[in-house]
C-alpha cells in the first residue's frame, strides 16, 4: 500500500491562522450527545473502541484503543493488556516506548472525590454521514495540513472536564481539555484543544514526573510537544503558552504503514454444463473438463487476482499462484473480463470467470462447446437451445415459435438460419458470405448414394455424425475424429447426470491445543474412500472417514477432505473450517471469535482471560509490575511497588506530598505502625486513620500475619534457555542488522523473556541458480527463566512454535541505529531447535521464598513457581485455625465448653489487651490435635496468643 500520513496538531488559537488566548473546545456534554464515563476511583479506563477501518499508527494498522482518566488514548497490544499508566515517562517519548499512545495531557489525575468527569463520543462516517463536530474537525485538519481532500471515516472526541491532580483531596485547581482523533482509513490526525483558562493544576504540588504531551507509536515514530522543552510552569499551561507560533500545523511525525495485499480465499464456482466443470452448490465438488485431464483425472487450475471464480481448477487454495507456468503448447492471455487459455489444440475463453467457450481443432474442423454457471438457467436462447430442463422447446426461434425435436434436417437447417448473425461472430467475420439460396447437402441425400463408400463408413459403427462427415468430405479420418468427439460429448453428458459421492459431517472442526478431536465423515456412496488433499501433519484421515486432529502448533495449513467413488470415478472435495484454540486454559476459548492464521484456512479462536491473566492467549499472568510504579520507587516482581519516597505518601504507584488535606492534615502515622516493611499512610476514606499497604504475603491490616501466596525471588541466577535458528534473507543485510531484526522479533513474543543473541554468523552456501542474493544465517538466541507466571512453561513447551509463528508475521520497523526491519523468509519447525533447556525440578533450586518460614515452593504451568503457605492447604486438624507467624505456621486450637462463644470473645480481648501493653506475657501454643475434658466444677480454656514484637 502507499504511505499513510499521520499528523498530530496542537494549538490554542480561536482561529487556525493567528494566535489567540485559547481554543474553543468542540461542544461536549450530555447536550452534545456525549456519553459520560467517570468512576470514583484513583484510576480507571474506558471500554475498547474498534474503528471499522482500523486506525493507522506507526507501522501498524491498530484495531483497538481506549482512553484513561490520566489524559491518554492508548493502543494496547491485546484486549487484555489494559492499564491506566498514571506516571508519565521520565525521558519523554522516544518512539520505542512500551505502550503506543496519544497524550493530550499525561499526568496522574484523580476523580475519586466526586469532582470532575469525562465525556466522549464516537462518530462513524463511513458512508458520508454528516455530523457537525466531524465537519468542524475536518475543516481544521484541511486548513492546518493543506489536505483539502481529507474526509473522516471515524472520529473519537474525548473531553476531560474539571480533572483534579492526585490526590484530589489535597490538590488545588482542575484541568479541562479535549482530544480528537480522526482517520480516513489511510491518514490519521489528532487534535489537542485546551480550554482557555481551564488548565489550573498547581505546579508546586507536582512531585513526580512532569506532564507529558505528544505521542509514541511504540515502533519508532514519536514526537513530544514543543512545551516539553520549556520551563515547568509553561508545561502546565498549554492554554496560555502553546500558541499558533509554536504549535500551528506542527507535524509531529509522518507515520508510514504498509498493508499486505492478500487475495481472499478462492471460492471456485466453475461453469456448469456440457464439456465444462460442474459445481454442485452445497457439496463443493467439481467435474473436470474432459480435455484437460492430468494426474488421474485431476485438473490443472489456478486462482486469478480478479474474481475468485475461474473455469479450470478443481481446488483453489488461499495463496495459490496467479496462474501455473506455461508449459510447451500452453499459454494464457488475460484482458479485462476475459481469460484466454490454450492447452494443446484446445482454446478456452472465460468471460468474467463465469461463462466459458472451448474450441478444439481436429482435421481442420473446429468443434465448439459452451459451459455456463447455474445463474444462466432459464436465461439462454440460440442454437444451443433453452436451458430449462425441458427438451421440447430447445428449438425455439427468435420469434418465440418452436419446432418439434424430431423434425427433419431440412426444418432444422431453416431453424438454424433464423439465428444467423450479421457482422462479426464469435469466430470472426466472414469474408465469403453465403448466397441467399444456399442449401447444404443433407444426410438423407448422402445415404442414397453411399454404396461406393461402405468400406469408408464401416469404422463409424453406425454413428450418424461420423457417417455424414465421411461421406460429405470423402475422408474417413475426419469422420473418425467426429465420432471421437461425439463419444466424448455423450460421456460428458452421462457424467453430468451422475452424482459424485456426498460428504456428510462437520463443516466446522474445533480443537484445543494438544488434545485430539475426532470427527466422523460419511458418504452416500458405499464404495467411497476418504483421503486428505494435502499432507497436514496434525491430521490423520482413515479411509472410512474418521478424522483425527491433534493441533500441536499454529503453522498455517488448509484442510481438504476428498471422497472418491471407484465405481463412477468422481471425487468430492470438502474444505471445513478448522478452528484451533491456543488459550492457556480450555475454559478461556472463544470459538465464535476467530482470526485467520497466516495465508491459510486455519482460524485461531480468541481467548477470554480471567482476572489474573492477559495476553493474546492469556499466557501472561498479571503482575503488579506490569504497570510502572511512581518514579524512583522499585517494583518487586510478584509483590508490587515498594513504599513512596521519603516525604511522600501513597501506595507506591500513586505518591504525593502530604500536608494540603483540610481533613487529615494534622494526622501522621505512628512510628513502626506497620510490620514487615509495610508502608503506612493516612487514609481519608477511613476517617484519617493510619493504614498499611502490606506485601502480598500478609493477610491482616498490620502486615504481621502471613498466609497469602506470593512469587518467589531469584536465589541464584538460573542458566539461560538457549535456541538455535537458521534464517535466510534476500536484502544483503549486515550482521548488525540481522542481530537487531532478530532481537526485535523475539523481543515482541507474547511472553517477554528474550535476553539477547549470543551469536550471529553468516553461513556460506553456493549461490542459487536464480542468481538471487540469498544469505543464510545461524543465530543463537538466549532467554531468561523467571519464576512467576507461565514463563517456564512457555520457554520449555511453547517457545519453538512461537518463534516459527513470529517469523511468519513480520512487520517492518524503523530504528535510528542499526535497522531492524530485515524481512526473513518464513521458517519451519526444522529451522529452530533446542540448545539448552532446564526442567522444573532443576529450576526449583534457583528460587526461594524470602520472608516467613514454612512456605512451600509449588509449581503450576500457568502460575509458575508460587510460595504457598501450609495454612492454605489444610495444615491444621480438627477445625483448628492456622496462622502463619514469623517462626512458621501455627494452629489456633479451639476448645469446646458450654456456651462456647465465650472462648472466641475472651481470646480476642486478651489479644487486643496485649497489643496495647508493654508487660510481657507468655504465649501458649499448640500444634497438632489435642483434647480437653471439662466437668461442671471446672472450666479449661486453651488460648493461643499471637504476639507481635513491640
Amino acid at each position: 500500500g502507499r504511505p499513510r500520513r499521520l499528523r498530530i496538531v496542537c494549538w490554542c488559537s480561536d482561529t487556525l491562522l493567528c494566535p489567540g488566548p485559547g481554543a474553543s473546545l468542540l461542544p461536549h456534554g450530555a447536550g452534545a450527545g456525549d456519553l459520560e464515563l467517570v468512576r470514583r476511583a484513583v484510576d480507571f479506563t474506558s471500554p475498547l473502541f474498534r474503528p471499522a477501518a482500523g486506525f493507522p499508527l506507526g507501522s501498524s494498522l491498530r484495531d483497538a484503543l481506549y482512553f484513561t482518566d490520566n489524559g491518554q488514548i492508548i493502543f494496547p497490544e491485546s484486549d487484555y493488556q489494559i492499564f491506566s499508566y498514571p506516571n508519565p515517562l521520565p525521558t519523554g517519548f522516544t518512539g520505542w516506548d512500551p505502550v503506543a499512545l496519544v497524550a493530550p495531557f499525561w499526568d496522574d489525575a484523580d476523580f475519586s472525590t466526586g469532582q470532575g468527569t469525562i465525556f466522549y463520543q464516537e462518530y462513524e462516517t463511513l458512508y458520508g454521514e454528516h455530523s457537525l463536530p466531524v465537519l468542524q474537525a475536518e475543516s481544521w485538519i484541511r486548513k492546518i495540513t493543506n489536505n483539502g481532500g481529507f474526509k473522516a471515516r471515524w472520529t473519537l472526541k474525548v473531553t476531560w472536564v474539571n480533572a483534579h491532580a492526585y490526590p484530589a483531596q489535597w490538590t488545588l485547581g482542575s484541568n479541562t481539555y479535549q482530544a480528537i482523533l480522526s482517520t480516513d482509513g489511510s491518514r490519521s490526525y489528532a487534535l489537542f484543544l485546551y480550554q482557555s483558562g481551564g488548565m489550573q493544576w498547581d505546579v508546586a504540588q507536582r512531585s513526580g514526573n512532569l506532564v507529558l504531551m505528544g505521542f509514541s507509536s511504540g515502533d519508532g515514530y514519536f514526537e513530544n510537544s514543543p512545551l516539553m522543552s520549556q520551563p515547568v510552569w509553561e508545561k502546565y499551561r498549554p492554554d496560555r503558552f502553546l500558541n499558533s507560533s509554536s504549535g500551528k500545523s506542527a507535524t509531529l511525525s509522518h507515520l508510514s504503514w504498509s498493508q499486505a495485499l492478500v487475495w481472499p480465499p478462492c471460492t471456485v464456482q466453475p461453469p456448469t454444463g456440457l464439456g465444462g466443470m460442474w459445481h454442485r452448490p452445497g457439496s463443493s465438488w467439481y467435474l473436470l473438463h474432459p480435455w484437460i485431464q492430468h494426474r488421474a483425472g485431476e485438473g490443472e487450475g489456478w486462482c486469478g487476482p480478479g474474481r475468485a471464480r475461474v473455469p479450470w481448477g478443481p481446488r483453489c487454495r488461499p495463496g495459490s499462484s496467479p496462474r501455473p507456468p506455461d508449459a510447451p503448447g500452453q499459454g494464457t492471455f488475460n484482458a479485462t473480463g476475459v481469460l484466454l487459455s490454450r492447452n494443446g489444440s484446445v482454446v478456452s475463453a472465460s468471460f468474467d470467470g463465469w461463462a466459458a467457450v472451448s474450441v478444439i481443432a481436429l482435421s481442420n474442423i473446429l468443434h465448439a462447446s459452451a459451459s455456463l454457471p447455474p445463474e444462466y438457467q432459464n436465461r439462454t436462447e440460440g442454437l444451443l437451445g433453452v436451458w430449462n430442463n425441458n427438451p421440447e422447446d430447445d428449438f425455439r426461434m427468435p420469434n418465440g415459435s418452436t419446432i418439434p425435436p424430431g423434425s427433419s434436417e431440412e426444418m432444422l437447417f431453416h431453424y438454424g438460419m433464423t439465428w444467423q448473425i450479421n457482422g462479426t461472430g464469435l469466430l470472426g467475420k466472414r469474408n465469403d458470405q453465403l448466397p441467399s439460396n444456399f442449401t447444404p447437402v443433407f444426410y438423407s441425400q448422402l445415404q442414397k448414394n453411399s454404396s461406393w463408400a461402405e468400406d469408408l463408413i464401416s469404422n463409424c459403427h453406425g454413428d450418424s455424425s461420423c457417417i455424414y462427415d465421411t461421406l460429405a468430405l470423402r475422408n474417413a479420418s475426419i469422420g473418425f475424429h467426429m465420432r471421437a468427439i461425439s463419444k466424448t460429448y455423450k460421456q460428458v453428458n452421462a457424467t453430468l447426470n451422475q452424482y459424485p459421492p456426498s460428504i456428510n459431517g462437520g463443516r466446522v472442526v474445533e480443537a484445543y491445543k494438544g488434545q485430539t478431536t475426532l470427527i466422523q465423515y460419511t458418504s452416500n456412496a458405499e464404495d467411497a474412500t476418504f483421503t486428505l488433499g494435502d499432507n497436514c501433519t496434525d491430521f490423520k484421515l482413515f479411509e472410512n472417514g474418521t478424522l483425527l486432529w491433534t493441533p500441536k502448533s499454529l503453522e498455517p495449513f488448509t484442510l481438504e477432505i476428498l471422497a472418491r467413488s471407484a465405481k463412477i470415478g468422481l471425487v468430492s472435495a470438502l474444505q471445513p473450517r478448522t478452528v484451533v484454540c491456543h488459550c492457556s486454559a480450555e475454559s478461556q476459548c472463544l470459538y465464535n471469535h476467530t482470526s485467520r492464521a497466516g495465508n491459510s484456512s486455519l482460524e485461531v479462536a480468541g481467548c477470554k482471560c480471567d482476572g489474573r491473566t492477559f495476553g493474546r492467549y492469556c499466557e501472561r499472568s498479571k503482575d503488579a509490575c506490569e504497570e510502572p510504579c511512581f518514579p524512583s520507587v522499585r517494583c518487586i516482581p510478584g509483590k508490587g511497588c515498594e513504599a513512596c519516597p521519603p516525604h511522600l505518601t501513597g501506595d507506591g504507584r500513586h505518591c504525593a506530598a502530604p500536608g494540603s488535606s483540610f481533613l487529615c492534615r494534622n494526622q501522621s502515622c505512628p512510628v513502626n505502625y506497620c510490620y514487615n516493611q509495610g508502608h503506612c499512610y493516612i487514609s481519608q476514606t477511613l476517617g484519617c486513620q493510619p493504614t498499611c499497604t502490606c506485601p502480598p504475603a500478609f493477610t491482616d491490616s498490620l502486615c504481621f500475619l502471613a498466609g497469602n501466596n506470593f512469587s518467589p525471588t531469584v536465589h541464584l541466577e538460573p542458566p539461560l534457555r538457549v535456541i538455535q535458528l537458521l534464517l535466510s534473507e534476500e536484502e544483503n543485510a549486515s550482521m548488525a542488522e540481522v542481530n537487531a531484526s532478530v532481537a526485535y522479533i523475539l523481543g515482541t513474543l507474547d511472553m517477554r523473556a528474550f535476553l539477547r543473541n549470543s551469536q550471529v554468523n553468516r553461513i556460506n552456501s553456493p549461490a542459487p541458480a536464480s542468481g538471487s542474493p540469498i544469505q543464510h544465517w545461524m543465530v543463537i538466541s538466549e532467554f531468561q527463566y523467571r519464576p512467576w507466571g507461565p514463563v517456564i512453561n512457555f520457554l520449555n513447551n511453547q517457545l519453538l512454535a512461537a518463534v516459527v509463528e513470529a517469523f511468519l508475521h513480520q512487520v517492518p520497523r524503523r530504528s535510528e541505529e542499526s535497522r531492524n526491519h530485515v524481512v526473513f523468509q518464513p521458517i519451519s519447525r526444522e529451522d529452530v531447535w533446542d540448545v539448552t533447556a532446564l526442567n522444573v525440578s532443576t529450576l526449583k533450586a534457583y528460587f526461594k521464598c524470602s520472608g516467613y518460614k514454612g512456605y512451600d515452593l509449588v509449581y503450576s504451568p500457568q502460575s509458575g513457581f508460587t510460595c504457598v503457605s501450609p495454612c492454605s492447604r489444610g495444615y491444621c486438624d480438627h477445625g483448628g485455625q492456622c496462622q502463619h507467624l514469623p517462626s512458621g505456621p501455627r494452629c489456633r486450637c479451639i476448645g469446646l465448653w458450654p456456651g462456647g462463644h465465650g472462648f472466641q470473645s475472651q481470646t480476642f480481648f486478651i489479644f487486643n489487651f496485649l497489643r496495647r501493653s508493654v508487660i510481657p506475657s507468655p504465649r501458649l501454643e499448640c500444634s497438632g490435635a489435642f483434647s480437653l475434658t471439662a466437668t461442671s466444677a471446672s472450666r479449661v480454656h486453651a488460648i493461643l496468643l499471637p504476639q507481635p514484637p513491640e
